[in-house]
């Protein structure tokens, strides 16, 4: 016979009619509890490992937008000063358009 209270079972068989029904009940509560306890606790390491990684992921994330951000940031400033130093018309007026172009690419509509 298959129970989910397996240890008691054992228990009360090796104890035959010295079983006592209230304690036998109360084991068997106990196990169960203890059972589900421990169920409930791989759960949650379980559910811990995986927010961990997912914690670590979005760090590593945040890491990566920031460095693009920055790097952006710093292109920004060097188109717009390529953009504003090559002033003299001559061939430097493509140079100068490009320069403009990449710059306005990067700048956000509402953010320039």
């Amino acid at each position: 016979m298959n129970t989910d209270t397996p240890e008691t079972d054992e228990l009360e068989n090796n104890l035959g009619n010295a079983a006592h029904p209230v304690l036998s009940s109360f084991c068997r509560k106990l196990e169960r509890e203890r059972d589900e306890a421990r169920e409930q606790s791989q759960r949650l390491r379980v559910e811990n490992n995986h927010n961990w990684q997912a914690n670590e992921m979005a760090e590593q994330a945040f890491c990566e937008r920031d460095d693009a951000r920055e790097q952006r940031d710093r292109l920004r400033e060097a188109l717009r000063r390529l953009a504003w130093v090559i002033t003299l018309p001559d061939p430097m007026d493509a140079v100068r358009n490009i320069a403009t172009e990449a710059l306005q690419s990067l700048t956000p509509p509402n953010n320039p």
